[in-house]
């Protein structure tokens, strides 16, 4: 990178500005993203909620069982 490769401070200044510049973009996509999501959606309160767990990679958990084991006798 240059910034860390370099002593001028002007070029410093300029990188700092840029990743505010920027954060503050992608700041305001996320917002306008999710704000479109819930305005489009019919079921506020669920679309929320689907909202927060997908930010949080909360995913449903599935327990497949393929076979029960009663008294020694496996079951399919």
């Amino acid at each position: 990178m240059i910034y860390r490769n370099s002593n001028d401070s002007g070029i410093k200044k300029y990188y700092k500005k840029y990743c505010k510049i920027l954060t503050d973009v992608i700041r305001l996509a996320k917002k306008t993203y999710y704000s479109n999501l819930l305005i489009k959606s019919t079921n506020k309160t669920k679309m929320t909620w689907n909202i927060i767990n997908e930010h949080i990679n909360k995913r449903p958990q599935k327990h497949d069982i393929s076979s029960i084991n009663i008294d020694g006798a496996k079951t399919p």
